[in-house]
């Protein structure tokens, strides 16, 4: 399973969930975000084939900051302070190790040990974990094997929760468009004055 589809499967479960909790779908497309195609173009950056690490991980790099900006504007949605959070941690360890570090025994338990040869000569965003690595505990190092088969950080992790939540809460919370709000803002100047006339 790709990240991409694990995401997919992941934001289609979350709808499920919203719903058993009584959340309606038509509330999270109500939900409006501050900035959405800064974070569109933030995933777009990550998915550019780049064969050279330098450049790759300033990329990469560059596209968390993309995103940490998107959360700090839309921190008050639900679930939008833990993506932050996870945003952080694996921005960190990626910044400190130019790219992330893969121990081998997660990618063992993973069940992708095939890939070890291109983490140790010809991966640019990822690279088998070395002596030198520091931030090891927030690396890649959650190894989840048949039929997912992918490795996760904590930070992989806790953006994710903070997606899931971010459509269950959005789905149970029902949103007034600001059309509305507009409206009623203008009508009630007019109506205090007719009580007064």
């Amino acid at each position: 399973m790709s990240t991409l589809s694990f995401t997919l499967a992941l934001l289609a479960a979350s709808v499920v969930v919203g719903y058993l909790l009584g959340g309606r779908l038509q509330h999270l497309l109500h939900r409006r975000l501050t900035w959405l195609p800064l974070a569109l173009v933030a995933y777009l950056v990550q998915a550019v084939p780049v064969h050279t690490r330098g450049l790759a991980v300033a990329l990469l790099l560059g596209s968390f900051v993309m995103l940490m900006v998107f959360c700090v504007a839309n921190r008050s949605a639900p679930g939008i302070p833990l993506l932050c959070i996870g945003l952080l941690m694996n921005f960190a360890v990626i910044a400190a190790n130019s790219g992330m570090p893969v121990p081998r025994s997660s990618l063992v338990a993973s069940g992708q040990e095939a890939t070890l040869p291109a983490l140790q000569h010809s991966a640019v965003k990822h690279h088998l974990a070395g002596p030198d690595d520091v931030l090891m505990p927030l690396a890649d190092v959650i190894g989840v094997g048949a039929p997912i088969h992918l490795l996760f950080s904590p930070g992989d992790l806790a953006a994710f929760a903070g997606m899931a939540w971010l459509v269950v809460g959005s789905m149970r919370r029902r949103y007034t468009p600001r059309h509305v709000v507009l409206r009623r803002d203008q009508i009630k100047p007019r109506a205090r004055i007719a009580d007064v006339v």
